[in-house]
């Protein structure tokens, strides 16, 4: 889920397969990254970028392009976060950036889809 046009594809793929209509997304993908013990001091910069691209651009991408099938018929939007997002802890590195991140894009979607039919959520399976 790091590369754009595999994305895409998804996105083809399945609203072919629904006939165009998506009633539910959820994100759960992640990767906590190669070095996930790391301090943000000596985090490898690729390894950093790999869980950017999987844990926030990937949803991200996932959203908008769901997103025109979701507002013509109403939907759910789940996204699935940590308690890294919400507690900075030494040496969770991207992943609890990413997992930040997402709450806070989570926020913003459902603040720009409000009237639109489409919920936002974001849930912690740990708590």
């Amino acid at each position: 889920m790091t590369r754009q046009e595999d994305i895409e594809r998804v996105v083809a793929t399945t609203l072919t397969e629904f006939n165009g209509r998506l009633d539910v997304l959820i994100n759960n993908a992640s990767s906590i990254g190669l070095s996930p013990m790391s301090f943000l001091l000596d985090y490898p910069l690729e390894d950093f970028r790999n869980v950017i691209n999987t844990n926030l651009i990937a949803p991200f991408l996932l959203i908008k392009k769901h997103c025109p099938a979701m507002i013509e018929n109403g939907g759910s939007i789940i996204n699935v976060t940590s308690d890294a997002g919400v507690n900075g802890y030494p040496g969770w590195g991207a992943y609890g950036i990413s997992k930040f991140g997402i709450e806070g894009m989570s926020q913003t979607w459902a603040a720009e889809l409000e009237d639109s039919g489409v919920r936002v959520n974001w849930v912690d399976p740990e708590t």
